[in-house]
């Protein structure tokens, strides 16, 4: 970091035009000034996810204003708090959801987007974690309100979210967890993560497998962030008063809900984007927050973490995900 002619000078991944991974450009960028309810955090590490690849390429559903950059959450450390700041102070570790991407050397987020961890607790482990933890606690316990005997059944179950799903289920006392995953290698991470059965869908109609695997009776449970030509497969094998819930819609493909499919069986569709509560409901964040940090800091959970890349090289880990081998989470370091 360097002292520039307009202030303080930075390195940060950009996109001024959405496209192929060649546009993640790190570049000198001048550095974010926080307002009185906003702290200045010195990244340490920032973890890829699948949203931010649709931002880069332009097929993000959300209304997005260019330049930008990229990245929905990271860890690192507190160096300067706005004057109404009160409840985080210069040198904490925290984890957060920065306003302004976290593809950079620092970022900036609001106090009620950051959250203090112990200094113990790795920060590439601690970067892996926001966006798979809550959004994994939100879908099992706030959307499909998962009970333990119930049958779960998570698509792209080798990812951050489905493996963290999984553990999560399995913590909650779950043993009915079917995991979906497009090769053998993510089946057999699924496996290792707790999943009592797995299915790869390349070899396999899923569809059959787990009407099998359940007797006929259905799945309680589908979480589902892929979508597409997926729904009406999911709808056969969804139980009376199952709930379907939708989190991403990685085909990019539509699908046409027939309401007689639903209210005979007391079946149950739900969006949830941690986006909008972000957005719009931040004072769940908190709430998530107080009962996944605890995860983290005892070791409660693993976020597996398969490829850990220099910032600079944020357009190679773009290409890995979409190259759909990537498993468990990628993290950028600075």
């Amino acid at each position: 970091m360097v002292h520039g002619r307009g202030g303080v000078v930075l390195k940060a991944i950009v996109v001024e035009k959405t496209g192929a991974p060649t546009e993640l450009v790190y570049k000198e960028v001048e550095q974010p000034v926080i307002n009185e309810n906003q702290v200045l955090i010195k990244v340490k590490a920032a973890s890829v996810n699948y949203a931010d690849v649709k931002m880069r390429s332009g097929t993000y559903p959300g209304k997005l204003s260019l330049p930008f950059t990229p990245g929905l959450d990271c860890s690192g450390i507190v160096v300067k708090t706005g004057a109404n700041v009160t409840h985080l102070q210069e040198g904490q570790h925290v984890i957060a959801f920065p306003a302004g991407g976290s593809y950079a050397e620092f970022a900036v987020a609001d106090e009620r987007m950051t959250f203090a961890i112990p200094d113990a607790v790795d920060f590439k482990n601690a970067a892996a974690f926001p966006i798979a933890a809550f959004v994994s606690y939100e879908l099992l316990f706030r959307a499909a309100r998962i009970q333990p005997e119930e049958f779960l059944l998570i698509h792209a179950a080798g990812g951050g979210i489905g493996t963290t799903v999984i553990q999560m289920a399995k913590n909650a006392g779950c043993k009915r967890i079917i995991a979906v995953s497009g090769n053998e290698e993510k089946t057999q991470i699924a496996k290792e993560m707790g999943a009592d059965w797995v299915i790869n869908h390349q070899d396999k109609d899923f569809e059959r497998e787990a009407a099998a695997i359940t007797g006929g009776q259905g799945v309680d449970v589908i979480l589902d962030s892929i979508g597409g030509e997926f729904f009406h497969k999911n709808m056969q094998i969804l139980a009376s008063f199952g709930r379907l819930i939708y989190f991403g819609n990685a085909s990019q493909e539509t699908a046409k809900v027939d309401i007689s499919e639903l209210y005979p069986s007391g079946r149950t569709i739900t969006g949830y984007s941690f986006g909008k509560v972000r957005k719009e409901r931040p004072e769940m964040v908190k709430e998530i927050a107080n009962k996944v940090i605890p995860m983290l800091a005892e070791e409660r959970i693993n976020i597996n973490i398969s490829k850990v890349y220099p910032m600079s090289d944020a357009d190679k880990a773009h290409e890995w995900v979409e190259s759909r081998k990537s498993t468990g989470k990628l993290i950028l370091v600075p």
